[in-house]
């Protein structure tokens, strides 16, 4: 919010990222911060950052949810190949790109990533497809929409992603445009 500055961590009081970790680690924590990240309050410790993880273990407690099953019955081999296709190529990919040491490393991230996005482009422009399995969103669904929501703006400017902006797959922006209609989909971005 402009003028307000940082706000604290609602739970912790924390500064940042960082300082969560710190304190759910005796302040001693030295390795990487990544989001998402799950954390037991009242045993103050980190019970998960792998988003994977967190959605099944916040589908366990589905009563305190909207009752959406993002892995249906009957589709969990194609839920799990496609998260892990999609993991690897785009939502891993745009870091492996960014964070390349070689040109070599980097440019076979951005032709990874860009096969994703085509591998995405093709599964969505399938007729009555508006969503990656079909007509219901899915783990994949939510684990790709943070990725293509940042893309322009983060991954294509600073991690140099920058052979196409998503303009240049169609079906992806309307599902984007879909998925952020969904109710309280575009009160998580900010």
């Amino acid at each position: 919010r402009p003028g307000q500055g940082p706000r604290a961590d609602p739970v912790f009081g924390a500064r940042d990222l960082l300082e969560v970790y710190e304190r759910t680690n005796g302040g001693a924590y030295t390795g990487r911060c990544t989001a998402p990240l799950l954390v037991d309050v009242k045993a103050g410790t980190i019970v998960s950052n792998e988003s994977r993880d967190i959605v099944r273990m916040l589908r366990a407690l589905s009563p305190l949810g909207s009752g959406a099953d993002l892995r249906p019955p009957g589709s969990a081999a194609d839920v799990d190949a496609t998260n892990a296709r999609l993991h690897e190529s785009v939502n891993n990919g745009v870091y492996k790109a960014g964070f390349a040491t070689s040109q070599l490393a980097y440019d076979a991230a951005v032709k990874d990533l860009f096969e994703g996005l085509a591998y995405v482009e093709a599964l969505l422009a399938e007729p009555g497809r508006p969503f990656l399995l079909g007509d219901c969103v899915t783990e994949p669904d939510v684990f790709l929409l943070p990725t293509v929501v940042r893309f322009d703006a983060v991954y294509h400017q600073l991690f140099r992603c920058s052979a196409a902006t998503t303009e240049a797959y169609p079906h992806l922006r309307r599902w984007m445009e879909r998925m952020h209609a969904l109710p309280g989909v575009a009160a998580c971005f900010d």
